[in-house]
């Protein structure tokens, strides 16, 4: 595995990315609070949530399954 994979398969990176997407959400969603586009802020909200919570699941799943040396 090269360095940049390793990189992409850590828990802090995983955990910065999925900090990063809730922040970006919940900035979507307070911009878009009190206007008619407020549906679409809750969206995006949701969809960022999920994949951070995807993405840090995925990654600390895979790292327990690999085996140890």
């Amino acid at each position: 595995m090269n360095k940049i994979g390793k990189v992409f398969r850590s828990v802090p990176f995983a955990s910065a990315l999925a900090l990063a997407l809730v922040l970006i959400g919940a900035t979507v969603a307070t911009a878009t609070a009190g206007t008619p586009n407020q549906i679409v802020g809750a969206v995006v909200l949701g969809l960022t949530s999920a994949g951070a919570g995807s993405a840090l699941g995925a990654v600390i799943r895979a790292r327990r399954r690999r085996p140890r040396r």
